[in-house]
Order: structure tokens, then C-alpha cells, then sequence
């Protein structure tokens, strides 16, 4: 079916806003939520959710484990 080429540019334009939220420190930034497009409805939903501690990517610790991984691979 393929990739309707609006959504693309709206959801590349919301990152990017995101993004620039994140580093000038403006706001509240989305963490611990998950923004959703219906594109057929142009209608956003936001979920909440919480860090599994016991789930091997979102675990609090994971992306310094990550960094430690990769370091040793360079």
C-alpha cells in the first residue's frame, strides 16, 4: 500500500520540533509517552508507559551498557 508522503514530513516535523524542545530545555519533553498519528482521521493520541525494569532495552542502565558494548567493539 505504501507510505502516504504528507505523514512523513508531519511526523519527520514533529521529531525535529521534539528534538529542538529537548536541547534548548524548553517545555516538557515527551518522555514516558508515545505520540500516535491516525492519519485517515488527522487525529493525535498520546499513551503513557512506564520503564520495565526487567526489559533488556528500556531498562534504566541500558544505554550506558550500550555505549560500554560499543566502545568495546571500536
Amino acid at each position: 500500500m505504501g507510505v502516504f508522503a504528507p505523514l512523513v514530513g508531519i511526523i519527520g516535523a514533529m521529531q525535529a520540533a521534539e528534538a529542538i524542545r529537548i536541547l534548548a530545555g524548553v517545555g516538557k519533553p515527551l518522555t514516558g509517552r508515545l505520540q500516535m498519528l491516525d492519519g485517515l482521521n488527522m487525529t493525535w493520541q498520546s499513551v503513557r508507559f512506564t520503564r520495565d525494569p526487567h526489559c533488556a532495552v528500556c531498562a534504566v542502565g541500558f544505554a550506558e551498557k550500550s555505549l560500554e558494548v560499543f566502545d568495546e567493539l571500536a
